[in-house]
């Protein structure tokens, strides 16, 4: 399956992982994170303000910030 991630612009970046329709999705990119790298803009938290903390996805316990995820597609 391929996550989407966005990166504060107006084209996305897709990670390939192993899972399905069940699997947690931020485990999955913790995973991903941890083997490969992630291919978006990494934050720090006190890069962020209150209101980017909010919506922002925590990456390995709060080590470091993503934007989000834009949507998932399956291989089914």
């Amino acid at each position: 399956m391929k996550i989407f991630l966005l990166t504060s612009t107006a084209y996305l970046k897709p990670i390939d992982v192993v899972g399905d329709r069940n699997s947690d999705l931020l485990k999955l990119i913790n995973k991903y994170h941890k083997e490969q790298g992630l291919p978006v803009r990494l934050y720090k938290e006190d890069e962020l303000t209150d209101e980017e903390l909010e919506v922002f996805l925590s990456i390995n316990g709060g080590e470091c910030w993503i934007e989000g995820i834009s949507h998932v597609v399956f291989d089914d």
